[in-house]
């Protein structure tokens, strides 16, 4: 998926949004791998970081490794993007 969405994200930038579907997918955690490399891998507006950081958040409340693994990913976006969650 890092390259598929490397290559819409390069090649195919107004078929963004049809990935970003993927977010409307909640099984097999389809929409946090989906939300992951949109915001790792493309290029996004403000509503699509949004949606996808939304995604993130979800799993990150999990009581589980899965769970600590994307608090601790967030927690290093939110620093890389000097943000505050």
């Amino acid at each position: 998926m890092i390259e598929i969405s490397k290559s819409i994200s390069s090649n195919y930038p107004s078929r963004i949004n049809d990935f970003a579907e993927l977010l409307k997918c909640t099984g097999m955690g389809t929409d946090l791998w989906a939300a992951h490399h949109i915001l790792e891998n493309m290029n996004y507006t403000t509503e699509l970081e949004q949606k996808s950081l939304e995604a993130i958040i979800k799993y990150s409340k999990e009581d589980s490794v899965e769970g600590l693994g994307n608090r601790m990913w967030l927690k290093e976006w939110y620093e890389k993007k000097k943000r505050r969650p």
